[in-house]
């Protein structure tokens, strides 16, 4: 695919595929020359992003030393490089602290204000204050879908929350223990 196709959508796989060896900053740049951002643009879309998930400070440090918290982040700051159309993250808070899945809703929602966005997780409480409409899958098909208003209406009051709509679609791991079918997302 090309640049062009590249610079319209921004991705953030699962998988941590980063270079140990590189710093937050050059990382940046090497998917910015990817998706033809020109240099100028680039530094200064860098600056902005990694300043946005609070770590600025160390940009210059390499990945490799970085916890899989600020790795996490930085495959979110490089989704939005070159202010795409379209932004496709997958599980984009998994393995962060409260503070830094707050400051990745936070950047989530301000991004989709102008922005198509579409997560894929299983932290259903991170979707409720995220999304404006949820589709919930399981074994590759629609279950449900609607707002978070639309999709609590159908229980009792006293249990109108995101995670308890998404249960009644997985009754058999309904349990104590709260798993989730690995063949279900958000």
């Amino acid at each position: 695919l090309g640049s062009k196709f590249r610079r319209k959508v921004g991705y953030m796989p699962q998988q941590q595929a980063l270079y140990d060896n590189f710093t937050a900053r050059r990382f940046m740049m090497y998917i910015s020359a990817l998706k033809g951002i020109s240099t100028a643009v680039a530094r200064e879309q860098t600056e902005y992003l990694l300043s946005e998930v609070e770590l600025h400070d160390v940009m210059d440090k390499a990945i490799g030393g970085f916890s899989g918290g600020m790795k996490q982040r930085v495959l979110v700051a490089q989704s939005l490089l070159g202010s795409p159309e379209l932004v496709l993250l997958d599980e984009p808070t998994a393995g962060l602290d409260p503070k830094q899945r707050v400051i990745i809703r936070d950047m989530i929602h301000k991004t989709a204000k102008d922005k198509i966005v579409l997560v894929s997780t299983h932290i259903v409480s991170d979707v409720e204050t995220i999304a404006d409409e949820i589709i919930i899958m399981k074994q590759g098909r629609i279950a449900a879908n609607g707002t978070v208003e639309q999709l609590v209406s159908v229980l009792p009051h006293e249990r109108r929350t995101l995670e308890n709509a998404y249960m009644l679609h997985f009754p058999e791991k309904n349990t104590a223990g709260g798993a989730i079918d690995e063949n279900s997302s958000v």
